[in-house]
């Protein structure tokens, strides 16, 4: 969490304050236990980096606001007077650099640092060790820059004046492409989720705008920095409906310390204030309500917490920090159930991790689907990206494979994806092979459906009978096109959820259905549909399958790769097998390219309307004459739950 200097420039009337609060209790310098809760807080003088009750490390060192966590909250990261230091998590070991910073960010694991208001040049430092990694150039000079996992917010000058005019730009370091999200406001705040209550990466900040001479308004605004999607501005009308007695022309409102809640919900405090002309003294203004404390689920504010404070983090683990009142010098609270703890009593900042949360209050399969949701790397050198089956059934012929080498029989064109699924199509099985070759094969039995599951014999040559997806080889290339922009692919992905062993109660299963027009490796083939499954045990994952060429393997959650809080998977050049590295696997080679975003576009398998259809998805290579099948009732449930290791 970010926390930025709201200046304003009207003068508040500061209130009454509360007694103070008793002495500090001293801190244990014992290690806490693992997977205690991290924060980190700044006094005059101290920077401490603690791990729920215990010193992490310890700082003797002024620290402004300009302090942020790694994604993972692996480091902290903050500027020390000339000095950037890391600070590694797990073991307290500090890493520092000599830097006249501005102000800075972490994105990619890399440390991006401005060192002026106004720089349109960043320095990056490695993460881990603050070695410089050489400059980034900006379009134009920002005032303030911001990470959001592999992505780099930067509120980028666009016009100078009385107030500056900012235009928020996403950078994408990897490969140097930028998105333009649109005019921003004065920044007071900014806060990154791995996940939020969408089930992705969510990036928000609050602005403070003028309304007029003496009024002003504060608007927190929320986006997918991995997305080509519009911002999104959240309302501030449950805000007035607290404080019903100020006049629109009188109103203002102000919000700061935005941070995320395990829950995915966007948390804030929020208060009002309002002025009244004394002559020629100015306005006088004053506080119309507590700074009380709020939450945002992607719909609308709700108020958590009526106390007067600054903030109220949660920090997870049933623990909690509560951030008094202050000019500066404020109290801080540790909470841990009924127990309470004043870390001190003139803290000025405080930082938590970004929480990786759940879609607020839904641990529904579709859910859990979303939450889990893998990002697939695709090869650099792969031309045939992901695409939409629906697109490729519209191109398609309907067929009948037979074995022998007799003709195939065209069953349908024009397809009807419903009457497909439901086994609308029909054709009789072969009977005994003709030669010479290419010959008719006489039809025996009934006719099958095309959603029939029965095993259809083969004959001596060639494989198995039964219903394939000719497509247009002309067609092909170009279905996958409109997914694709600026380096993110956006095809539609399908979940599946899975009980294992068919028994509800035990270990559960989402398997992710990754569809590719074409597979032109050695073996070509056309409908290449692919796969990934995240095993969970009471909602939390514990291992991720990949299937290589006909071979399923896990590898424990703890050792996936995670990007924004979700699971990598590499896909193989050409043949598009997943992997969990990067590199040379076996015979595939995964060399990442584009981002498929599987979470911005998830659909439940079982309602699509081909969904039933047994045949194969698309014309085969020189080893069969039909492609592989695809998602269908019944297949490959078992492999999902495999403890073949990876």
């Amino acid at each position: 969490m970010r926390l930025l200097v709201l200046t304003l420039s009207l003068v508040l009337v500061a209130g009454c304050e509360p007694d103070p609060p008793p002495p500090p209790r001293s801190v244990d310098t014992k290690p806490a236990e693992t997977g205690a809760p991290l924060f980190a807080y700044a006094e005059k003088g101290k920077l401490r980096l603690m791990r729920a009750g215990a010193v992490v490390a310890e700082l003797d060192a002024d620290t402004g606001e300009q302090a942020e966590w790694a994604p993972d909250g692996s480091r902290f990261v903050a500027i020390t007077g000339e000095q950037l230091v890391s600070i590694d998590a797990r073991t307290g070991a500090i890493a520092k650099a000599a830097c006249t910073c501005h102000d800075i960010a972490i994105a990619a694991g890399k440390v991006y640092a401005s060192a002026e208001y106004g720089a349109t040049e960043l320095t990056a430092f490695d993460l881990a060790t603050l070695k410089p990694q050489g400059p980034l150039k900006l379009d134009n000079g920002a005032s303030s820059i911001a990470g959001a996992g592999d992505r780099l917010v930067t509120f980028q000058i666009s016009q100078t004046g009385a107030r500056d005019a900012s235009e928020l730009i996403i950078v994408d370091p990897a490969t140097g492409k930028t998105t333009n999200a649109g005019k921003v406001g004065q920044v007071a705040d900014t806060a990154f989720t791995p996940r939020g209550w969408s089930g992705g990466p969510l990036f928000a900040y609050a602005t403070t705008g003028s309304t007029g001479a003496a009024t002003a308004v504060a608007e927190v605004f929320w986006l997918d920095p991995t997305s080509s999607a519009e911002q999104t501005k959240t309302s501030d009308q449950e805000l007035r409906q607290t404080t019903p007695n100020i006049a629109a022309d009188d109103w203002n409102s102000s919000r700061d310390h935005l941070w995320w809640a395990a829950d995915g919900t966007l948390r804030t405090a929020a208060w009002t204030w309002s002025c009244t002309y004394g002559g020629l003294n100015g306005p006088q203004c004053g506080e119309k309500s507590a700074h009380n404390q709020w939450r945002y689920d992607g719909a609308q504010w709700a108020r958590t917490d009526e106390r007067d404070l600054d903030s109220v983090l949660d920090i997870g683990a049933g623990s909690g920090l509560e951030l008094g009142r202050g000019e500066e010098d404020k109290p801080l609270t540790l909470v841990e159930g009924q127990t309470r703890t004043v870390l001190s009593t003139h803290a000025r900042q405080v930082w938590i991790p970004p929480q990786h949360g759940r879609p607020t209050g839904d641990s529904s399969p579709a859910a859990l689907a979303k939450q889990w949701a893998p990002l697939v790397r695709l090869s650099q050198f792969d031309l045939a990206g992901p695409a939409d089956p629906s697109d490729f059934i519209a191109r398609s012929t309907l067929r009948w494979s037979h074995d022998n080498n007799c003709h195939d029989h065209h069953i349908a064109g024009d397809l009807d994806e419903r009457v497909l699924g439901q086994g609308g199509y029909h054709h009789q099985a072969g009977g005994k092979p003709h030669y010479p070759l290419n010959r008719e094969c006489p039809h025996e039995g009934d006719p099958l459906p095309s959603n029939h599951t029965e095993d259809v014999g083969s004959g001596e040559f060639l494989g198995p009978e039964g219903f394939f997806l000719d497509a247009d080889n002309l067609a092909i290339a170009e279905i996958d096109d409109p997914h694709r922009s600026d380096g993110v692919n956006t095809a539609p992905v399908y979940w599946q959820h899975a009980d294992q062993d068919g028994k509800p109660g035990g270990r559960v299963a989402v398997i992710y259905w990754l569809f590719y027009p074409i597979n032109p490796n050695a073996n070509p083939h056309e409908g290449d549909w692919e796969r990934v499954a995240v095993v969970l045990d009471d909602e939390t994952p514990v291992t991720m399958t990949f299937w290589g060429h006909g071979h399923a393997c896990a590898m424990p959650w703890t050792d996936v790769e995670k990007a924004d809080g979700h699971p990598v998977a590499y896909s193989a050049v050409l043949s598009h097998a997943s992997y969990p590295r990067p590199g040379r696997n076996k015979q595939d080679i995964a060399n990442p390219g584009d981002r498929w975003t599987t979470w911005q576009k998830l659909e439940p398998v079982t309602e699509q309307p081909w969904w039933g259809y047994t045949g194969a998805w698309g014309e085969g290579g020189p080893k069969h004459l039909r492609g592989p099948s695809g998602p269908s009732p019944g297949r490959g449930v078992g492999e999902t739950f495999t403890t073949d290791k990876c």
